[in-house]
């Protein structure tokens, strides 16, 4: 059998942590067509400063 989450009820979807005001500013940046490598100067952070929390964002 076969079920997705959120299906059967009683079944509660697992809650992502919540994204940081830093980790918004970035992500809307690249949701607006920035490049990983124009982000740091809508940021004011080095492009490690922006690819650090991408990669924790991807790993959750």
């Amino acid at each position: 059998m076969l079920r997705v989450l959120g299906e059967c009820p009683g079944t509660a979807e697992p809650s992502a942590p919540p994204v940081g005001a830093g980790e918004a500013r970035i992500l809307a940046l690249l949701a607006g067509g920035a490049a990983t490598a124009r982000a740091p100067r809508g940021t004011g952070l080095t492009v490690g400063g922006v690819n650090y929390p991408l990669r924790r964002l991807s790993e959750r």
